[in-house]
């Protein structure tokens, strides 16, 4: 409650036990969505347009909003990993980005905001469900899965953005290209300095020089 512009506290609680709550909730329903804003921000390849005040309902997919002019429009798409074969990857991911791209502009916006946004960002979110199940097919202990699987979410990454280039080259880049993180080179420079296989980072570097890209967000986590 404000009285006289100032904030009166109605009730004070315990900041670790209010975040084991939300851990044991979590754990039971799977909810609340937590969104970390400040951290989204600092990804954001689009802050040289505008910021993310927040996420969606499950929290995988956000980018810019602004009040009354651009909103978030999820485009979202699952690669059901215990159903797909290493070698069909690259082309799972090419399809994934084609078909997502195709629906911003074959589907029906629900208002002017959102197709605005859509224009401008073409913002997508491939995510991935079947993790479990793609580590039991492959005899692979959770406990010694790390390096397996940051080397197949990084594949994942290399071939959509690949994809969307390719895209660019095709139709044209999303129209809030030019100055973004993809175009000032610190968003591959970002996969560069994590990758141990930063050569295929570099080339894709030059090729996104050359064509910009298509969609300015292409990854998210799938709430499945």
């Amino acid at each position: 409650a404000y009285l006289d512009n100032k904030l009166k506290l109605v009730k004070k609680i315990n900041s670790k036990d209010l975040f084991k709550q939300i851990m044991k909730t979590q754990l039971e329903t799977g909810m609340p969505y937590l969104f970390f804003k400040d951290i989204a921000n600092r990804d954001n390849p689009n802050n040289h347009e505008g910021y993310i005040p927040a996420g969606n309902l499950c929290m995988e997919s956000f980018s810019n909003v602004l009040a009354n002019k651009e909103i978030h429009t999820c485009n979202l798409v699952s690669l059901n990993l215990a159903n797909i074969d290493e070698n069909e990857l690259k082309d799972i991911c090419s399809a994934a980005v084609r078909l997502l791209d195709n629906t911003i502009d074959l589907t029906t916006n629900p208002d002017i905001q959102s197709k605005f946004h859509n224009d401008k960002y073409r913002t997508l979110g491939i995510g991935s469900m079947g993790l479990a199940d793609y580590l039991a097919k492959n005899e692979i202990h959770y406990e010694a899965s790390f390096g397996i699987v940051s080397y197949l979410f990084e594949n994942i990454a290399h071939h959509c953005i690949d994809a969307s280039i390719d895209l660019a080259k095709e139709k044209t880049c999303y129209k809030a290209y030019k100055g973004s993180m993809w175009d000032t080179k610190k968003r591959i420079d970002g996969y560069i300095k994590k990758s141990s296989s930063k050569e295929k980072w570099r080339i894709l570097q030059k090729k996104l020089e050359k064509y910009g890209i298509r969609n300015s967000q292409l990854l998210a986590i799938a709430p499945n």
